[in-house]
């Protein structure tokens, strides 16, 4: 490589690297009205949800799973106050090997527990309050919407015998409330970076069988609380003056 083309590449480095900046800086000038976002981050259990204690009827024996941001749309009307719309929803695992020794502990004998897994998909809405700065807006979010809910298939078998009970789905209204930030890194891009409690409880119509394939049908619900952590992308929306 000559000497003419090395500097040239390095006046086009320079060049683009200035432009880039100057689109900042006008992306900073005229703060986003709006956004688009899409996420994906860890879902940690808490309370009974995660409890994985035998005698406790309300125990959900999850396990941490993940959340997901199919997407979510805000729109500030004034410069600190607005409205968030998003499609949202988490898979979470159930922690078998702890249901196969709370049976093992309570009939004796060696268990084997196969199960699907816990989830949630639902539409929320709420307000949100922004303080925008140069290099990120902070976000405050309380939001509540409709959830369709799963209970995980499960299978018991010990021996040659075998119970369980079937996947069902259960409705709820649910909670959502935390922080979170919109980087920008240009004047339409930006990263999306929350922290989400998640409370629902939703009831489900279950159908068990034991191991002489008698069926009954039974109602209860469970009680789903989660830290929800989020990282994904953001599309800004409507530049304008606050």
């Amino acid at each position: 490589m000559t000497k003419s083309s090395l500097l040239l590449i390095l006046a086009f480095l320079v060049f683009n690297l200035q432009a880039f900046s100057q689109e900042r800086e006008k992306g900073r000038e005229k703060p986003a009205k709006g956004y688009l976002g899409i996420a994906f981050g860890p879902s940690l259990v808490s309370g009974n949800f995660g409890n994985t204690d035998w005698a406790n009827d309300s125990a959900g024996f999850a396990k941490n799973g993940y959340n997901f941001t199919i997407l979510e749309f805000g729109f500030k009307f004034i410069k600190n106050f607005g409205m968030t719309a998003a499609i949202k929803g988490a898979v979470i695992p159930l922690d078998v090997q702890a249901l196969a020794d709370g049976y093992a502990s309570e009939y004796g004998g060696q268990f084997t527990v196969k199960s699907t897994r816990w989830g949630y998909t639902g539409f929320f809405v709420g307000p949100f309050l922004s303080f925008p700065t140069k290099y990120f807006d902070f976000d405050v979010k309380l939001e509540t919407g409709l959830l369709m809910a799963s209970a995980p298939e499960m299978t018991v078998s010990r021996d040659n015998q075998v119970a369980g009970q079937q996947s069902t789905v259960g409705a709820s209204i649910s909670i959502m409330g935390g922080v979170g930030a919109r980087i920008h890194l240009s004047k339409k891009f930006g990263l999306l970076t929350s922290a989400e409690y998640h409370f629902s409880e939703p009831t489900f119509q279950t159908e068990i069988y034991d191991t002489s394939n008698n069926y009954e049908t039974y109602t209860t619900s469970q009680r789903i609380t989660l830290f929800n952590f989020t990282f994904g992308i953001v599309y800004r929306l409507f530049p304008g003056k606050n």
